[in-house]
């Protein structure tokens, strides 16, 4: 939490995001900031499939402040590499093995995991 509002920071290469599972507090502005280590082609774009956006790591390294109520996902552009977001009730009383069972039980809906453009 920054000033009452929540900044997470990802890195970016071609193994993937790190980390790969961020948690937010459900009605509070959050923003995720973008540590660039390694960019292609398919990594340099992140596509956010259930906010209906994508951001281009190449001009753009932060999503616009959001007010996270669900859920979503972000992945590269290939949808390669995947990321997931868990919006919690209460940031305070996270259950993380709740949120590990969550996450290992998901399912891409695209790509195949793994490195991106031969990574």
């Amino acid at each position: 939490m920054v000033n009452g509002e929540q900044v997470v920071t990802v890195t970016v290469n071609n193994q993937g995001y790190s980390p790969a599972v961020l948690v937010l507090q459900k009605g509070v502005k959050a923003k995720i900031k973008f540590n660039t280590e390694q960019l292609n082609s398919c990594n340099s774009t992140v596509v956010f499939p259930e906010l209906n956006g994508q951001i281009s790591l190449q001009s753009q390294k932060e999503t616009p402040f959001l007010t996270p109520t669900n859920d979503f996902t972000f992945q590269c552009g290939m949808g390669m590499l995947h990321g997931y977001v868990k919006v919690v009730d209460d940031i305070n009383k996270v259950d993380l093995a709740a949120i590990k069972s969550k996450v290992e039980q998901f399912k891409p809906a695209a790509g195949s995991g793994g490195g991106c453009c031969g990574g």
